[in-house]
């Protein structure tokens, strides 16, 4: 992203991303319009990443933190859950809610990813194996569940943002 496009924006600044340069416009858009409607400071935790940071961080090979399409965030004055369900109302195309406490937004134009909706948590099985041997995880050190898109739908249907 340019840094004339972070003067743009109203809360969020190139200093609270590592990468600002490689980050999509469209993401931190989107980022920029959940910030204006929940009414409540998001921290960023993760933004785009170089392969190599993205294989440190134990993330998948086909990431959209690594085409700057994805960004991992807190809110501290909500529950994360709430602050997942609350990113549900926005077309982002990943949302994971993680046992960490942190939420993960995509928002990718490619029209061959399918919008998903997750869990994710560190696979308990590596404590016996090393990811590398784990029947359970296959090597990615972490287990995804899909979080039904008609349950979300149901939950915040007719409710107000907050």
């Amino acid at each position: 992203m340019l840094n004339t496009d972070f003067q743009k924006l109203k809360w969020f600044k190139a200093e609270e991303f590592k990468h600002p340069e490689l980050m999509k416009p469209e993401t931190i858009f989107m980022l920029e319009e959940e910030r204006e409607k929940l009414g409540l400071p998001i921290i960023v935790t993760s933004d785009a990443r170089p392969s190599d940071e993205n294989l440190k961080s134990g993330g998948v090979s086909n990431s959209l933190h690594l085409t700057g399409e994805a960004i991992d965030v807190k809110c501290l004055d909500i529950t994360p859950l709430n602050f997942f369900l609350f990113s549900c109302r926005f077309p982002w195309t990943e949302i994971g809610l993680y046992e960490g406490d942190f939420v993960h937004l995509g928002c990718s134009l490619n029209p061959q990813r399918k919008v998903k909706r997750f869990f994710g948590f560190n696979c308990y099985n590596c404590i016996k194996f090393s990811s590398k041997d784990c029947p359970v995880c296959k090597n990615i050190g972490k287990i995804y569940r899909p979080i039904s898109e008609d349950i979300i739908c149901w939950y915040l249907k007719g409710k107000p943002y907050l």
